[in-house]
């Protein structure tokens, strides 16, 4: 391939011809919530605003319990993992 002209033209190649690249790439979003339940509403407003939505959200500490429900999120799949201490008998 040789270099493009401000057409975007190759002027190796002027059969191929070009306006744009697409960018294909994956947007991940990583929060230390420092519990959910209290930052439900700030999360949720997050979503609501940003500019460009997540692929993947990662949220760290959530501090759920086994009792709590799992939160949904609108369009996206909520996979729970939660931490257990294990007690000694």
């Amino acid at each position: 391939m040789g270099k493009s002209n401000s057409d975007g033209e190759h002027q190796n190649n002027k059969h191929l011809k070009y306006k744009w690249l697409p960018i294909m790439a994956i947007v991940v979003a990583h929060w230390n919530m420092r519990g959910l339940r209290a930052n439900i509403h700030q999360f949720r407003n997050y979503l609501d605003h940003t500019r460009i939505s997540p692929d993947i959200i990662c949220l760290q500490e959530t501090f759920l319990k086994e009792k709590y429900q799992t939160p949904k999120f609108e369009n996206y799949n909520v996979v729970r993992k939660d931490f257990f201490i294990l007690v000694a008998a």
